[in-house]
């Protein structure tokens, strides 16, 4: 239900911000934006190896984001000059809007979830089990490195002694979770909600039809869908 009201909120803002300031500049926004948060989730591996504390490197990702962006939206700014110097396209401009930045929004979410559900695949195994593994565990800490908005909230230190521990015997997952507090979060506060919405799943199967970012993706695990 709170998944549903987020989704949902999230893509009536689209539609609001298209009707009310019309398409092209707030699309060259929101497109600077995306490609930006693209281009570092992709590329990220080319400075964390110089970048040793997770905090500084998702600092640094957010940063790279801002300034992509506002590089972008520079280089975009004579297409907006000169859609709004011509009078024909000025009517359309607040319909158009509209409909296009619904659909920025829907992608949007689409790529959001899209994060979300590849990084469960690597998370679930850990989550459903009672003793850890040092190979689950493993793999969720890579999963973390994957993800470079997320390293400043895990302790990679911590997980790298939590799999020396569990090599000799598997760990109780409680006390991975004593340890590992992201793990409580992400299960309460993003997987809880994900596991009931009704509207999530529909994003995931209509976004993967998208063409360019569109990806053929299992929903959770668990969810009835």
């Amino acid at each position: 239900m709170i998944a549903d009201l987020v989704i949902i909120l999230i893509l009536l803002a689209g539609v609001y911000i298209g009707i009310s300031r019309g398409l092209i500049g707030p699309l060259v926004a929101e497109g600077a934006f995306l490609v930006s948060l693209y281009l570092v989730l992709h590329l990220h591996g080319l400075f964390d190896s110089v970048l040793p504390f997770g905090f500084i490197r998702t600092g640094v990702s957010i940063l790279l984001v801002l300034v992509l962006t506002f590089a972008l939206r520079l280089l975009a700014r004579p297409v907006v000059m000169f859609w709004k110097m011509i009078p024909p396209l000025k009517t359309i401009d607040a319909p158009l809007g509209g409909a296009v930045h619904a659909l920025a929004a829907f992608v949007l979410v689409y790529l959001g979830l899209g994060v979300i559900l590849d990084f469960d695949r690597n998370v679930y195994p850990l989550l459903k089990t009672g003793v850890a593994t040092a190979e689950q565990i493993e793999t969720y800490r890579q999963a973390v490195q994957g993800q470079p908005l997320l390293k400043g909230f895990v302790d990679d230190a911590r997980l790298k002694q939590l799999v020396q521990q569990a090599g000799p015997n598997p760990l109780p997952m409680q006390q991975v979770r004593q340890v590992e507090g992201f793990l409580n979060f992400y299960d309460n506060n993003i997987r809880g909600p994900l596991l009931t919405s009704q509207t999530a799943p529909l994003i995931n199967r209509l976004g993967a039809q998208l063409p360019l970012v569109g990806h053929q993706r299992a929903y959770l695990a668990g969810a009835k869908t």
